[in-house]
């Protein structure tokens, strides 16, 4: 686990006092927040693409008006902005502080890649594998004239004795008999009912499983082919609300857009934001 680079006069140090000052106490929380966030999220350069003050003040849980807690940061030198039609943030000495979490993404990443690379040669060797394999079945069918021998039938000539009733007439079994063998079939066929309900929801489960077995496989491999790795795309993939679909709709969203540098930090932040 990554750990951010902490001064141990961060608390007396004047730049935290003066947050204090702006924004009250409990202020002093807000930076560490801002790290933790960016550490998660854009570790790669520190720069919150996509993000407005609204947004910034939304992921570190500023709990005040509006626009305040991004003023103080900024005035405060704990953010960096740069003045142009979009807002464009960034965690003020950012690389020379924590550049090795950075690493720490790069390194994740090139895992990532390396293990998909190595999934995606064995998918193609298997396609490749697959159709030798039926068409050996073809050539070599199984014997049909091999067929298990069948079971020995019951002796005919044994039958069990049944019970004699005083003045019960011809053909009739012991009273109450028809009962018992109602209940005896309608607990057979509720017994075979069950079973069958059971293989039915075996099924449907296994159904289940591999498609959503294939959902997560193909959301991974769309985050990494962006670079989102370790613990942000473990977090996407478990959720049950980051689809395929979504994904696709929001990378093609940000690679129409000439003005995006980082193409998985945009992707992060907004499949981030739940949808409404």
């Amino acid at each position: 686990m990554a750990d951010l680079n902490l001064d141990i006069n961060y608390f007396d140090h004047i730049k935290t006092k003066k947050l204090i000052e702006r924004l009250g106490r409990g202020a002093e929380v807000l930076p560490l927040r801002l790290w933790c966030y960016t550490a998660k999220h854009y570790a790669r350069d520190g720069k919150l693409a996509g993000h407005d003050a609204g947004d910034v003040e939304e992921a570190i849980g500023w709990w005040g008006k509006p626009g305040e807690c991004v003023s103080a940061l900024v005035e405060a030198r704990f953010l960096d902005s740069k003045k142009s039609k979009t807002p464009c943030f960034a965690v003020h000495n950012w690389l020379k502080r924590s550049g090795h979490l950075a690493a720490f993404a790069k390194r994740a990443r090139d895992a990532a890649n390396a293990r998909w690379e190595r999934e995606r040669i064995a998918r193609k060797a298997h396609a490749q594998a697959l159709p030798k394999q039926c068409s050996s079945i073809a050539k070599h069918p199984p014997n049909p004239t091999h067929q298990p021998n069948p079971p020995n039938p019951p002796n005919p000539t044994h039958q069990p004795t049944k019970p004699t009733v005083p003045g019960a007439r011809a053909g009739e079994g012991p009273a109450g008999s028809n009962g018992a063998a109602g209940a005896g079939g309608g607990a057979a066929r509720g017994e075979a009912g069950s079973g069958n309900g059971m293989g039915l929801g075996r099924a449907l489960g296994a159904a289940f499983d591999e498609v959503s077995a294939g959902r997560v496989l193909e959301v991974q491999s769309l985050l990494a082919q962006v670079g989102v790795g370790g613990e942000s795309q473990k977090q996407l993939i478990g959720r049950k609300d980051i689809t395929v679909d979504r994904v696709r709709a929001e990378l093609a969203k940000i690679r129409s857009d000439p003005k995006v540098d980082n193409v998985a930090a945009v992707l992060v932040h907004r499949l981030n934001k739940r949808p409404s």
